[in-house]
């Protein structure tokens, strides 16, 4: 099943790839096909990460208090402004429900109940989310009018590498990893979660249990600040794998950087010690030396009045991953794969410093 989920997108994009190179009037199209299968590999990759983290005690919670209903109302909207929604009716239905939770992990829960009902519910159907309390209980449900479920599909639903029946010309992918993971991280809350269907071709509810919070009024966000426009920089990039340094050189480029490169520990040292860059992206897996020792060696001999801003690229994502990378001297840790939405982060975080070259 791995291998197989895995291959599909990778046969998409491979041919894309013969589509740009045979028909460059073609670009277009194939650009967002390769785009979107892409995005599919990541999501694959991600889920098999996140079912290993938490199998593995490997998932830290930031509880606080947050208000289900406004947390789901807002998920909601933002995937319907996404356009998620176009092929099916999906309503929310929220009241206020306070819980102590992780507010990224319940996005996740939603996520993938959300998801797992736009798969398995066929086009012009409906979708429902609604949240509700009750004296000390938080219910979170995500009901459709899909292909339903089995007796034997119901009691094996949330075990790992389950899937529902598809048939020949269904073409929903997926690993049966997704409501793994969401019993998974609703048990991390002390919660539970049930499927329930009449059957076959006759909807689903899935419906998630959370105990309910009563001692704190909800802690709300911070408001978002507007983003200001980043000036171009000068900025290093130490990256050994030739291709991925082109890429990402072109990509820093095209967005008006001026941009050094490096392909090992050592060169990159003096390419960002010479260039004296705001930024630096650095690889953790280098020749030489590997890139904490770069981020260590730059620390030690760097100007004290305006140091680089240094910025890891790694495959490892992992707490002990990003507490060695910080410990190096770090500023900002970004786990492969990397686009311009996580850079554009980066930089924004230090828009202020990046007022000027």
């Amino acid at each position: 099943m791995l291998g197989h989920e895995l291959r599909n997108p990778l046969n998409v994009i491979t041919m894309a790839l013969d589509v740009l190179q045979q028909e460059p009037s073609e670009s277009a199209r194939a650009r967002a096909i390769i785009a979107q299968q892409a995005t599919h590999l990541k999501h694959l990759v991600d889920d098999l990460l996140e079912v290993g983290r938490v199998v593995a005690g490997k998932i830290r919670l930031d509880l606080q208090t947050v208000d289900l209903g406004e947390l789901a109302r807002d998920h909601v909207a933002s995937l319907r402004s996404a356009g998620k929604f176009l092929l099916h009716a999906v309503t929310c239905e929220t009241h206020p429900a306070l819980v102590q939770a992780d507010p990224q992990r319940l996005r996740q829960i939603l996520d993938n109940l959300i998801g797992n009902a736009l798969k398995f519910t066929p086009t012009d159907g409906t979708i429902t989310v609604r949240v509700d309390a009750s004296d000390d209980i938080v219910a979170l449900e995500v009901i459709d009018s899909g292909i339903g479920m089995s007796p034997e599909l119901l009691r094996n639903a949330f075990d790992l590498f389950v899937q529902g029946h598809r048939d020949a010309h269904r073409a929903e992918g997926g690993l049966g990893l997704g409501l793994t993971l969401v019993r998974q991280l609703v048990e991390l809350h002390h919660g539970s979660v049930e499927a329930f269907s009449q059957g076959e071709h006759q909807g689903s509810r899935l419906l998630v249990h959370l105990p309910r919070y009563t001692a704190s009024p909800v802690a709300r966000p911070a408001a978002k600040l507007a983003r200001t426009k980043v000036p171009p920089q000068r900025i290093v990039v130490v990256e050994d794998n030739k291709d991925g340094r082109e890429m990402l050189r072109k990509l820093l480029e095209l967005s008006g950087h001026e941009v050094e490169e490096a392909a090992d520990g050592p060169s990159g040292v003096e390419r960002i010690l010479q260039f004296a860059p705001r930024i630096a992206l650095i690889d953790i897996g280098l020749p030489g030396f590997d890139g904490h020792e770069v981020a260590r060696r730059v620390r030690a001999r760097q100007s004290s009045e305006r140091p680089p801003i240094l910025v890891a690229l790694t495959g490892y994502g992992l707490e002990a991953d990003r507490a060695a990378t910080f410990a190096a001297g770090f500023d900002h840790h970004l786990t492969k794969p990397v686009g311009l939405k996580d850079l554009a982060k980066v930089f924004h975080a230090h828009a202020n410093d990046l007022g000027s070259r």
